[in-house]
């Protein structure tokens, strides 16, 4: 019998997050929180307030070539989708690759997540700059001294 690719299913996986995201984004277009409001209505500025500017930066850029919000909301669905991907990944080098692929189905189908995946809020890319770091740390370093480090 031939074994499953968990990688390949994983990706497939993040595929059909990223478009369940933007039918989400496309179903009901609306923008929540008051927060993504201030962010969508200034988005010719980086620094605004208190709020930190990495998801700003983003807004501008993508202003600079459409206006359009859906334009906008993909993009961050597609971000959500790598944060998926990065959560698959680092959890594959904790755990086995199948308990790697129910913490990114567990992450995937969390309502908070989905829900500030498509409004331009700084979570998930954080998560994904976190996850990301981790993942580089951990591939430079030796694994017991991220052991080391919790303890």
């Amino acid at each position: 019998m031939r074994r499953i690719n968990t990688n390949v299913v994983a990706v497939i996986f993040c595929c059909l997050a990223i478009v369940l995201y933007s039918m989400l984004t496309w179903t009901f277009p609306a923008v929540y929180w008051y927060d993504a409001y201030i962010r969508l209505a200034l988005r010719d500025q980086i620094l605004l307030g208190h709020w930190l500017p990495l998801i700003q930066i983003l807004i501008v850029l993508v202003s600079k070539f459409t206006d359009d919000l859906l334009v906008l909301r993909t993009l961050l669905a597609v971000m959500a989708g790598c944060v998926l991907l990065y959560t698959f990944i680092f959890a594959r080098h904790i755990f086995s690759s199948w308990t790697a692929f129910i913490a990114t189905i567990l992450l995937a189908t969390n309502l908070m997540f989905v829900a500030l995946a498509t409004v331009p809020y700084p979570e998930i890319l954080f998560i994904g700059l976190l996850l990301l770091s981790l993942l580089i740390y951990w591939r430079t370093y030796h694994q017991a001294s991220i052991f080391i480090g919790v303890c």
